[in-house]
C-alpha cells in the first residue's frame, strides 16, 4: 500500500517546515496544534520595534531560498551591522585572542570524537583559552548553553565533512521575511489543513493517518508518546535541557564606535 496521508502533531516551525517539505513530495498533510496559535516559540510582535520571541532569520541556503520561492515570501538579507560579531575580552574586539594564542590554534583541527563536547574539542586541539575566549562567547549566543553541554559532532560536523553542510544557494548569510518570521508561519499554515486546540492522541490518529508524526518540543512528545512507547517517553525527559530567557533592547540612536548586533 503507497502512503500518502500523514499527519503531523504540533505547529510550530519543525512541524510546519516537515509538513511542507512531504506535500512537496506528495503526501497529503494535516497538522494538528494543542494551542490556539500555530509558531509554537517563534512569535513577531511589534512595538517601537519589530520584536522576535526567538529566532530572528534563517541560515541562507538553497533549500531556504525554494521555501521563500514557494510561498512567495519578501527575502530581506541581513545588514551588514549583523555580521558584525564583537566579544568582549577586557574589552570588545573582533577578534579575542592575542597573536600567541591564535598562532596555536591555527593548525589543522581534528574530528570531533563520539560523545566529545564542545569544550574538550577545543581544549584538545588547542586550549582552554580558545573554547573560553572564542568558541564559548561565540557559540552561546547561538545554542543558548555553555560549550561543555555542546555536542562538537552535531555543532562542528559540519567542518568535517561536506555531506552535513547546507547545499549553498544565491545568497550568503542570513535571511529573514520582510514582515517578520510569523509571515513566514502564517503562510506555512495556509498550505495544508491545521487543526487547533487538538487533543488527539498518537492513537486516534492512526486509524485516519498510516503515519503519525511527532513534531513538537521534548516535554511534549514524552507525553504524547507516554501510552505509545513508554519506554521512550522516559528516555526523551532525560535529554538535558536549556532554559532561556530572551530580552530585546532597542536604542533610539547609535550612541557607540561599536556596530554590532545582539547581546
Amino acid at each position: 500500500m503507497t502512503l500518502t496521508k500523514v499527519a503531523v502533531l504540533g505547529a510550530g516551525f519543525s512541524g510546519l517546515t516537515l509538513a511542507w517539505a512531504l506535500k512537496k513530495k506528495g503526501f497529503e498533510v494535516e497538522v494538528f496544534e494543542a494551542h490556539a496559535a500555530p509558531g509554537g516559540l517563534i512569535q513577531t510582535s511589534f512595538q517601537k520595534v519589530m520584536v522576535e520571541a526567538a529566532a530572528h532569520a534563517l541560515l541562507s541556503s538553497l533549500e531556504v531560498e525554494e521555501l521563500f520561492q514557494d510561498l512567495k515570501i519578501e527575502m530581506v538579507r541581513a545588514g551588514y551591522v549583523s555580521n558584525a560579531k564583537w566579544i568582549f575580552r577586557g574589552k570588545a574586539q573582533k577578534w579575542p585572542l592575542t597573536f600567541k594564542e591564535s598562532l596555536k590554534s591555527l593548525g589543522i583541527p581534528k574530528k570531533p570524537k563520539p560523545m566529545e563536547t564542545v569544550q574538550e574539542w577545543a581544549q584538545r586541539n588547542s586550549s582552554m583559552t580558545l573554547n573560553d575566549f572564542l568558541m564559548a562567547p561565540a557559540l552561546q549566543g547561538v545554542y543558548g548553553a555553555q560549550t561543555d553541554q555542546l555536542s562538537a559532532s552535531l555543532v562542528l560536523g559540519a567542518m568535517f565533512d561536506k555531506q552535513l553542510k547546507p547545499k549553498r544557494g544565491n545568497i550568503k548569510g542570513s535571511v529573514a521575511p520582510l514582515n517578520g518570521m510569523n509571515e513566514l508561519i502564517h503562510k506555512l499554515t495556509s498550505l495544508f489543513t491545521v487543526h487547533y486546540n487538538s487533543t488527539h492522541t498518537v492513537q486516534s490518529l492512526k486509524s485516519l493517518f498510516p503515519v503519525v508524526v511527532v513534531a513538537t518540543g521534548i516535554t511534549d512528545a514524552s507525553r504524547i508518546l507516554e501510552t505509545e512507547n513508554s519506554k521512550l517517553a522516559n528516555a526523551l525527559l532525560k535529554i538535558p535541557k536549556v532554559s532561556l530567557l530572551s530580552a530585546t533592547i532597542s536604542f533610539g540612536q547609535q550612541t557607540s564606535r561599536i556596530k554590532g548586533f545582539g547581546c
